[in-house]
């Protein structure tokens, strides 16, 4: 929760704290694509600027009469347009949910670096995107969370079956050994060296 962006493809997160500490309550990025905005758990308002062109990308802080006050806001630097010419710039404005469904096909349509990044799937995002979207497939099959998480379960134990086996097997031997250590550790006592 708090305010993010991504700038020439790096995420960058921002908690309200850290912008209400800094000595002007503005943090500053330029960056050739990206976004930049405010998120809670499940919805996002972003700024999405022209995904070609350079912007200065800023988070703002103001304290208003004891209200604290957060902004994002993209700046881009002066076009001319010659007498009788014209200039068309296209910035989209994201409002909504946060469904990663919805995030992929604007990144895709609008060509947006890592707009899926506004949902947190954690350090290890690399496996828990391909678990997510691998619970939502069986969801789509089954209809039933409970069992999408089931059978996602099973699949997932499955697959680590034979690592798990092996660990079991190793166990099993350990478990063999264990009364030949015990009659060892009471043969010698304290004498490591002699046992």
């Amino acid at each position: 929760e708090g305010l993010l962006g991504v700038f020439d493809g790096t995420l960058t997160e921002i908690d309200y704290d850290d912008l209400r500490d800094e000595p002007e309550g503005t943090e500053s990025y330029q960056t050739t694509g990206g976004w930049i905005g405010i998120t809670d758990k499940y919805w996002l308002v972003a700024l999405l600027p022209d995904q070609s062109e350079t912007v200065n990308a800023r988070f703002i802080y103001t304290d208003a009469g004891g209200t604290d006050k957060y902004q994002v806001d993209t700046l881009r630097a002066a076009l001319t347009v010659a007498p009788g010419g014209a200039i068309e710039i296209t910035d989209r404005v994201f409002i909504g949910a946060k469904v990663v469904g919805v995030l992929d096909d604007y990144a895709e349509a609008y060509g947006i670096v890592n707009f899926d990044l506004a949902v947190d799937f954690g350090w290890f995002y690399f496996i828990t995107k391909p678990i997510f979207f691998a619970l939502s497939y069986f969801y789509g099959l089954i209809g039933n969370y409970g069992l999408a998480i089931l059978l996602l379960t099973v699949l997932i134990k499955a697959a680590f079956f034979p690592l798990a086996n092996k660990s079991y097997k190793s166990m099993s031997k350990m478990k063999k050994l264990q009364p030949k250590i015990t009659e060892l550790r009471e043969k010698f006592g304290d004498d490591k060296a002699g046992m």
